[in-house]
């Protein structure tokens, strides 16, 4: 499941740092704050919704701002229906 990620707070207009929506993709182009990323598995007893952001869809410019040194999420988004609903919750960091 491919989804399609623009990237910015929620509550700044999709500004500054996190994840300010997400959608699956129905391959629509990308924006230049939007980016693809894919559902990963957990392993047994661990909860979330691993995220694995696909490099060919990210610029460099989305990789310094939001990547570099680690991505981090300031406030919470909802994820899509197709995800169970709910909210992705601010926090966590990520592996670049």
């Amino acid at each position: 499941m491919l989804l399609h990620i623009t990237l910015g707070n929620p509550r700044k207009a999709c500004r500054h740092f996190g994840i300010c929506h997400i959608a699956l993709w129905r391959g629509v182009p990308l924006g230049p704050r939007q980016c693809l990323a894919q559902v990963e598995g957990l392993p047994p007893g661990e909860e979330g919704i691993p995220f694995r952001f696909l490099r060919p869809s990210l610029t460099t410019e989305l990789i310094l701002q939001h990547f570099t040194p680690c991505f981090r999420v300031e406030a919470p988004c909802p994820l899509p229906k197709q995800l169970g609903g709910g909210v992705l919750l601010p926090g966590g960091v990520g592996r670049n």
